[in-house]
């Protein structure tokens, strides 16, 4: 006679409640200590994780003479910036990071001791961009971005810069 119920019996069932028994307190466990023993320090990184300040510099507007010729208007810039956080490590990916810090030589003229000078005083930052070079011409401004996959951790901005002076018209 079989039915269900026979295939269990005495010690296998005491077997299955002890692992089932064994994993609850081994979660319970885990639960208390990431809670209360380790709650403050996750709460400040989640934090940290959390606000990320961007700034976003507003346009000047056009600034025009008593006869209404511009005289000083905006032009389009860009800059190349570093995330430190979003880098290679120089540790345990020190041949990506170096020829990451090479590139970045190529393009923008500074040696490679200087951007990694630049990058170790801003490492204590989380998520803050470093600008290493300013007024990019937009074609190593286009090549960059279109490279960003390759480049971790960099980031062209957009954004603009004053020209003064009167503005040359090429219509007659």
């Amino acid at each position: 006679r079989l039915y269900v119920g026979t295939i269990m019996r005495g010690k296998r069932i005491w077997y299955v409640f002890g692992i089932m028994f064994f994993g609850l307190i081994s979660l319970w466990t885990r639960t208390f200590y990431l809670q209360v023993a380790e709650g403050k320090n996750l709460s400040m990184r989640a934090e940290g994780n959390r606000l990320r300040t961007i700034p976003i510099v507003a346009e000047r507007g056009i600034i025009y003479d008593r006869f209404g010729t511009e005289m000083v208007h905006n032009v389009p810039n860009f800059s190349l910036s570093i995330i430190p956080q979003g880098l290679p490590n120089p540790v345990s990916q020190k041949e990506m990071y170096t020829k990451l810090l090479e590139r970045l030589s190529l393009v923008t003229g500074q040696s490679y001791e200087e951007i990694s000078r630049q990058l170790s005083r801003a490492r204590q930052s989380t998520y803050q961009t470093l600008t290493i070079k300013e007024n990019l011409d937009y074609l190593t401004a286009i090549s960059l971005y279109l490279l960003n996959n390759d480049l971790p951790g960099i980031v062209i901005n957009t954004g603009s810069r004053r020209f003064y002076g009167p503005i040359l018209s090429t219509s007659s």
